[in-house]
């Protein structure tokens, strides 16, 4: 998973977000990919354009966390199904 934008500035999003998904996400050092973007189709999309580093966080194990997001998604899960019409 790659963060952008202004979510990617956010300090621990990354590695819960990695350990909740089990993937690796990777956070670049530049958040304004919307205009490198720009610069790079202005630039006529050179061959030897870097590409922006960027950090990456490998899921690991995080049980505290796991636990309360499954105890949000079940109550979540709870409080829509209270919300459903009935159909009488």
């Amino acid at each position: 998973l790659e963060l952008s934008g202004g979510i990617s500035k956010l300090q621990g999003l990354p590695q819960r977000l990695a350990d909740l998904t089990g993937k690796t996400v990777q956070q670049p050092q530049s958040t304004e990919m919307t205009s490198r973007g720009l610069a790079y189709l202005m630039a006529g999309r050179p061959s030897q354009w870097s590409a922006s580093n960027s950090k990456n966080f490998p899921p690991t194990s995080n049980p505290s966390l796991q636990q309360r997001f499954d105890a949000w998604c079940h109550d979540l899960q709870r409080r829509l199904t209270a919300n459903e019409p009935r159909s009488d």
